[in-house]
């Protein structure tokens, strides 16, 4: 799972369980404060009732007044007793509501479910309901002096209306605020996340062409901040490093050209001595000959060194590509015919390109000539030029023996051969295809290789048409 997938969904659901959490909280602490106001009610009319007590009549004054009993009494299910447990009062409720209550004269506080039929205003009918009440039970004392005992309670569905629309409330609350912090924590993340997005587009951006360049910071006291500059330290590393690689290979390729030039220079002028043996000759013939492998060797490691590092400028102009394919045709065939192959053309289309003439021709020979050296005698190389999508392709096909499927994806890598002992046995050194490779790049253009093991291979450039 990505970090920013999972980021969105911590915060998401982080948020959304802090949500529920306090939604939770609000809907039991409200419910404890009504049943605390409900309990304050009936306290206070149980005070009421307690305080009217005259000690005179032995009676409570306040049930003689009517008013009292039909307004505020009438919502109340009130039972009084007295000191012998006898009623002396019982409020309408308690006639209509069938409940049962725990015997017991100590103060006590509990629910009940009550039981009763209610006449609709509308239709007359009498349908039963059932109601939650909420219930006190105290003893009334004078002087000390239990002069009797008082049931009252009130219900309390009104109240569990206010919950249900509270509770619905909170769960619409939910549901948009889950949807506010889904796109919060999207918003959030990726934001928490664009430098490191800008972070991977500049280091993207930077290859061996460009070692040189550094990746911005913007905060240098941040956390992204610290990486960058761990980075930057890390790109400057490997920039000296490479420098240092290529500095050594320009070195070392300079300091061996020049006496490799000179021996074979002198060996060449050798040969003309008629004094010497033909034995030694033949040796002399070989030893240039290993001189002429490794001079060239070594303008291969030049070139590419130069190339990596933009240090090669090419001669660009408009090419006759047809034309440049049938010069190097024309020299590859000498070396053809001495194992009796044929090089043919399938097709040449008329096609014009921007290109160094000089490398082009190494591309072109490089490929013929590794074709004419993995095919065996009597075969034969096709090559085809044709126009495809304002592209170039240039296809060379050989009957040869072919690249086993598990070395296709390295053959265009530096010093990797297939055949190491038939490489060795013809001069190869493993970097003409990363030559070929190479010279494609700064044509702009792309190398590829289709094969199969024993029946030969197919070289396919793309080379950008001129305009």
């Amino acid at each position: 799972m990505r970090i920013r997938t999972r980021l969105v969904l911590w915060y998401f659901f982080t948020s959304l369980i802090l949500l529920l959490i306090f939604s939770l909280g609000t809907y039991i602490g409200m419910r404890h404060l009504l049943f605390n106001s409900l309990d304050g009610e009936l306290v206070e009319k149980k005070l009421e009732i307690a305080e009217s007590y005259n000690p005179t009549t032995n009676s409570f004054d306040i049930f003689n007044h009517p008013y009292f009993i039909e307004t505020e009494l009438s919502n109340y299910y009130v039972i009084l007793y007295n000191a012998s447990n006898q009623i002396l009062y019982k409020s309408k409720l308690v006639e209509l509501a069938n409940i049962k209550l725990p015997t017991t004269t100590n103060d006590t506080s509990y629910s009940a479910t009550a039981r009763f039929t209610k006449k609709l205003k509308r239709t007359k009918d009498i349908i039963p309901v059932e109601a939650k009440f909420r219930f006190m039970g105290s003893r009334i004392l004078t002087n000390k002096e239990e002069i009797g005992y008082l049931v009252i309670g009130q219900s309390y569905e009104r109240l569990y209306e206010s919950m249900d629309k509270l509770l619905t409330v909170l769960l619409f609350g939910v549901v948009f605020a889950t949807l506010i912090i889904f796109l919060f924590s999207y918003f959030l993340t990726e934001r928490s996340l664009q430098p490191i997005d800008d972070l991977v587009d500049q280091a993207q951006q930077i290859s061996y062409k460009n070692l040189s360049e550094r990746l911005d910071v913007q905060n240098p006291e941040d956390e992204i901040g610290k990486l960058t500059n761990v980075l930057n330290d890390l790109l400057r590393r490997l920039q000296e490093a490479f420098n240092k690689e290529q500095e050594f290979m320009a070195d070392a390729a300079h300091e061996l050209k020049t006496p490799l030039t000179v021996l074979r220079t002198h060996w060449e002028d050798e040969l003309s001595n008629k004094e010497l043996p033909d034995t030694f000759k033949e040796k002399l013939v070989k030893d240039i000959e290993t001189i002429t492998r490794l001079s060239k060797l070594i303008n291969n490691l030049l070139l590419l060194s130069n190339s990596e590092y933009f240090q090669l400028r090419g001669d660009f102009e408009k090419l006759d590509l047809p034309l440049l394919i049938k010069e190097v045709i024309s020299d590859t065939t000498i070396l053809a015919e001495l194992k009796n192959q044929t090089i043919n053309t399938l097709e040449l289309s008329q096609v014009f390109v921007m290109g160094d003439k000089t490398k082009l021709y190494q591309l072109f020979f490089n490929l013929i000539d590794n074709a004419i050296k993995y095919t065996p005698e009597n075969g034969s190389i096709y090559i085809s030029v044709k126009e495809e999508q304002k592209n170039a392709v240039i296809e060379i096909k050989d009957t040869g023996i072919g690249i086993p499927a598990n070395d296709l994806p390295y053959i265009f890598r530096r010093f990797y051969r297939v055949h190491k002992d038939r490489s060795k046995k013809m001069g190869g050194n493993g970097l003409g295809l990363a030559i070929t490779k190479l010279i494609t790049e700064i044509h702009k253009g792309e190398i590829s290789v289709t094969s199969n093991f024993g029946e030969g291979s197919t070289f396919i450039i793309k080379l950008p048409i001129a305009t």
